[in-house]
């Protein structure tokens, strides 16, 4: 899997993909992240059954991290991954996480994913930072 056009992201990423959202659902996510530095925390984004890519998910802060910082930036995700769709190329929005300098024990933040009009989920992310 490739994201492009942003470096900073590498090369190997775990990628979140549904067919539909449902506008109740509620996904928690844990994650792990190193005191002050910046750690992935999400990708989002979607394509159909049929391959039919879905445009990047609109991402909002419903409560921000209170130790840390969250970044969202858009990207473009090609992979192999779904073999019924080889060298997909979906537009992403990527989720960074970055704690307060020094800060070690839990944190989280909600986020809202909105990938079609009138559809959304909400995703509580916790972060453990150690």
């Amino acid at each position: 899997m490739h994201l492009k056009p942003t470096p900073i992201l590498g090369a190997v990423i775990a990628f979140l993909v549904s067919a539909a959202l449902d506008s109740a659902a509620i996904a928690q996510d844990v994650k792990t992240a190193e005191s002050g530095e910046e750690t992935r925390i999400a990708v989002l984004g979607s394509f159909e059954t049929d391959c039919e890519i879905n445009p990047a998910p609109r991402v909002s802060v419903i409560e921000p991290a209170v130790h840390g910082t969250i970044r969202i930036v858009g990207a473009t995700l090609e992979t192999n991954r779904f073999p019924d769709c080889p060298g997909i190329k979906v537009p992403v929005q990527v989720v960074f996480y970055t704690s307060k300098p020094g800060f070690t024990g839990d944190d989280k933040a909600i986020l809202e994913v909105s990938d079609r009009p009138g559809t959304s989920t909400i995703r509580t992310v916790s972060i453990s930072v150690r």
